[in-house]
């Protein structure tokens, strides 16, 4: 955590040269106009390559931090740091930092201030919003990354030296899925670590009491104020003497729903991530879907050795009687045998070709017009063993003409596959055709207007004619 910590104070320090040497009038002051056209359209690609610095800090100081720890469960993607880059925490776009600071400039010259003392202040607005926005990123990235490894959750860990409501909070535990405490310029961060472990960290970055007796009596005076830290030295309860949420704000708080930065395609408008957060209303599993969908975290292509799809669970219990559906592929009809070829064709799909339709593809995230994508949280694994069951033991089948149709809900999914009998074939050999998620939990259809869930719906499989 030491290593991030200085890496950050880094990439925030270098951000924070750059405003006060390049951006902001150093010797004299400008006219406010002149400078959003010039030196203030600099503030915006500052910012993006520094986010995603930031944000690109976070996967392997957590993998590091866990695993030393103990724990050994596989994440359900991998963090996408661009996704974190090119507007504020709250969803707003990052040309509102020279519109507040230029509103500053402005106000500060409306009540007769010197105009250098106006741009020295406005100055003192841009290093606060973006060394708040740069932390903020981190920590949301930091939330994302806990929420991609289940069981997981936070120490909340003070960067010393530090306010005396942050020493309150420090060492406390929190849920990825709740907004981060912080006040303006808070250095705070959090410390992942497994869910259910008895992990009990010390010492000054944890314990407010061990920070308390690091400080000289000076810097007690400083930290707590004089009357505090004196009652505090007489006994007082750290609690009574510090009211640790005050000026605290959630990472997120007054959020704008959507953000169109860094967007795929146009028009596609991107859920920022308090808002994903906010809608899913706790459901940790749903805030994963929206993560995975919104793209802050890309699947892996490997996993872990534990499947998270629970086979056992096939036909709905509140769905109609299972013999209502028709059953018209023999049971003991030869089935095909499932090549690498298509293996490749219903994971990633055939390479595109200009003026040709696109085939396959149907791994989450992997974004083919018009395909339905398998749930965020199924490894490869699990889709093929979906596949071979629906094969194997159909719950309900069709026939239209050399085609056989064969449909299985796996885990709340509708996996339809098909196979055909090659024409002139001399011994009846049968060929894989379209295989996919028809629809189910998890299951999106990626559309002209974006992703869109696809809920398990059963009728789209025929039901047997009446008196069959």
């Amino acid at each position: 955590m030491r290593e991030e910590a200085q890496a950050r104070a880094k990439i925030i320090g270098e951000t924070l040269t750059l405003m006060r040497q390049k951006i902001m009038p150093r010797n004299a002051p400008m006219d406010i106009d002149v400078w959003l056209a010039t030196k203030g359209k600099m503030i915006g690609p500052a910012m993006v390559k520094a986010q995603a610095a930031n944000a690109s800090l976070v996967e392997k100081t957590m993998d590091m931090s866990l695993m030393a720890n103990g724990y050994q469960d596989s994440r359900i993607g991998l963090l996408v740091p661009e996704a974190f880059a090119g507007y504020m925490p709250d969803g707003r776009e990052l040309d509102m930092i020279k519109l507040a600071v230029a509103n500053r400039v402005r106000e500060q010259l409306a009540v007769g201030v010197a105009p250098a003392q106006a741009w020295k202040n406005g100055g003192k607005l841009l290093a606060t919003i973006v060394q708040t926005g740069l932390i903020d990123t981190q920590r949301m990235a930091k939330a994302v990354a806990g929420l991609a490894r289940p069981r997981t959750l936070y120490v909340r860990m003070a960067n010393l030296p530090c306010c005396a409501r942050c020493a309150i909070l420090a060492g406390k535990k929190g849920f990825w899925s709740k907004p981060f405490k912080r006040h303006p310029g808070c250095d705070c961060t959090q410390v992942p670590v497994e869910a259910g472990k008895d992990i009990e960290f010390a010492g000054p970055h944890f314990d407010v009491d061990a920070y308390f007796n690091s400080l000289s009596k000076d810097q007690q005076d400083v930290y707590f104020t004089k009357a505090g830290a004196e009652a505090i030295r007489q006994g007082a309860d750290y609690v009574e003497v510090v009211n640790s949420l005050q000026g605290m704000t959630g990472v997120g708080d007054g959020v704008k729903p959507f953000t169109t930065y860094g967007a795929p395609r146009s028009g596609w408008r991107r859920l920022s991530v308090p808002e994903i957060m906010r809608r899913a209303g706790g459901d940790e599993d749903r805030m994963r879907e929206l993560l995975l969908q919104y793209q802050y975290l890309k699947p892996e292509r490997t996993y872990g050795p534990v499947s998270r799809v629970d086979f056992s669970k096939g036909w709905p219990d509140d769905a109609p009687d299972l013999a209502g559906f028709a059953q018209e592929v023999p049971a003991d009809d030869l089935r095909p045998t499932v090549t690498d070829k298509d293996w490749v064709h219903i994971l990633d799909g055939e390479p595109a070709v200009p003026g040709q339709k696109l085939q396959g593809g149907h791994r989450s995230g992997t974004g083919r017009a018009r395909k339905t994508e398998f749930p965020p949280w199924w490894s490869d694994q699990d889709i093929k063993q979906a596949v071979l069951m629906t094969l194997q033991s159909p719950h309900a089948t069709e026939i239209a003409g050399t085609t056989r149709v064969l449909y299985r809900v796996v885990d709340d999914v509708l996996v339809k596959a098909s196979y055909y009998i090659e024409h002139g074939s001399l011994n009846g050999k049968r060929t894989l055709g379209a295989t996919y998620p028809r629809n189910g939990k998890g299951v999106v259809k990626n559309t002209s207007e974006g992703k869109i869930q696809v809920g398990l719906d059963l009728s789209v499989i025929r039901r047997k004619e009446v008196g069959a």
